[in-house]
């Protein structure tokens, strides 16, 4: 059994039960991300004042989503770099940098959806909106 000291004291936590709870705050990392695509889709969807961007599609939707959910993203990976909250990492035993790396990797997965989706939409809208325009005009 480890003992990690640090400013907030010491926290001993047997090893099994420091994996389920790298499992349990990554379950829920995910769920919460889940729960901020599927907010970003529905709020870009029944906006009123968005409607002319979505008779392009769903495109636009995941487009959207994707974007606040980049952006959320950015501001929380920013915290385990900030020297306030180290000590926090090491009372409950999480590696600040795991915690950055997990985070890093899910931004870029969704900065490749968020771009595919952008690169869809150039492609919808010369073919559904005006064909004269090409997607280096549109950029």
């Amino acid at each position: 059994m480890l003992i990690y000291q640090c400013s907030l004291g010491s926290l001993s936590i047997p090893e099994n039960k420091l994996f389920l709870l790298m499992k349990l705050l990554a379950l829920l990392s995910t769920l919460f991300q889940a729960l901020v695509l599927i907010y970003g889709y529905f709020k870009q969807k029944l906006d009123s004042e968005l409607q002319v961007l979505n008779q392009l599609g769903s495109s636009v939707l995941i487009s959207r989503a994707a974007g606040l959910l980049l952006t959320i993203q950015l501001s929380i990976l920013l915290i385990p770099v900030c020297k306030v909250f180290k000590p926090w990492f090491y009372y409950f035993k999480l590696d600040p940098t795991l915690v950055h790396l997990y985070l890093a990797l899910s931004m870029l997965l969704t900065a490749s959806v968020h771009t595919y989706a952008h690169y869809l939409n150039f492609f919808l809208v010369h073919e559904r909106l005006d064909p004269s325009l090409t997607p280096l005009k549109l950029q």
